[in-house]
């Protein structure tokens, strides 16, 4: 995608919520957020669950992104 006219590579998240498997809520998880605020807006959620991090690289094709892409989570 383009942020103001510069090529941005990144990874994001959501969580999925259903009670019925038909109506879904999706929450995404924004790079500032801490572990303890998402489970403040979801109480019931496991709480052994790891979220990750999103992130954005302004600058950078997908393809350079991945190559020194890895995965954090938030604390």
């Amino acid at each position: 995608m383009k942020i103001n006219g510069e090529v941005a590579s990144g990874s994001s998240y959501d969580i999925a919520i259903s009670e019925d498997g038909k109506k879904w809520i999706f929450f995404r998880i924004p790079p500032t957020i801490t572990s303890d605020q998402v489970k403040e807006i979801l109480p019931g959620l496991n709480p052994n669950f790891k979220f990750p991090r999103s992130k954005t690289e302004i600058g950078k094709t997908l393809d350079e992104f991945m190559a020194g892409h890895s995965v954090e989570y938030l604390e």
